[in-house]
């Protein structure tokens, strides 16, 4: 089974390069269209209508390459582009467009987030209930700035309290 499936892709090669041969031409020496350019069929064949060339024709493989009337054979390239591109050339149309320069606003539309550069817990030194807070959550605060204020309500007489204490105990 190996074996025949290896002739069988050697065999489908060779049909391959030779259908790719028989359509292809023959530059002998360099030479260009009209000066010596033949198809390889020919060389097979032994001449200009031989039984493959005949076949490889009417099935429409094999086409006859253009040659242009009107390009010279003898003319180097440059001469040729000269004849088509030098001062006798035809004139060829041209669109312009003039184009001006505007300053335009530069806009840079940026998403984030920010970050603090330090985070401080604030503890109370007393207890007592807060009566009201002076500051909003994220807002920069200095040293010594008042927070919240706490309620007076039992504090008054506590501190009264203490006050009689001392008093006394003088």
């Amino acid at each position: 089974m190996r074996a025949f499936f290896s002739y069988g892709v050697a065999f489908l090669i060779i049909l391959a390069a030779g259908a790719w041969l028989s359509t292809g031409t023959l530059i002998q020496g360099g030479q260009g269209p009209g000066n010596g350019e033949r198809h390889i069929v020919e060389l097979v064949d032994g001449g200009k209508e031989g039984p493959v060339k005949t076949a490889l024709e009417t099935s429409g493989v094999l086409s006859e390459p253009e040659h242009h009337t009107d390009v010279d054979p003898a003319l180097t390239i440059a001469q040729r582009q000269e004849k088509t591109q030098g001062e006798t050339a035809p004139a060829r149309s041209v669109r312009i467009q003039t184009f001006t320069a505007k300053d335009m606003p530069i806009e840079v539309p940026l998403r984030g987030q920010t970050k603090a550069k330090a985070t401080v817990t604030a503890a109370a030194e007393t207890t007592g209930i807060v009566a009201s807070v002076v500051v909003s959550k994220g807002q920069a605060v200095k040293t010594g700035d008042l927070l919240c204020t706490l309620d007076q309500g039992t504090r008054q007489a506590a501190v009264a309290q203490a006050e009689a204490s001392f008093a006394q105990a003088q």
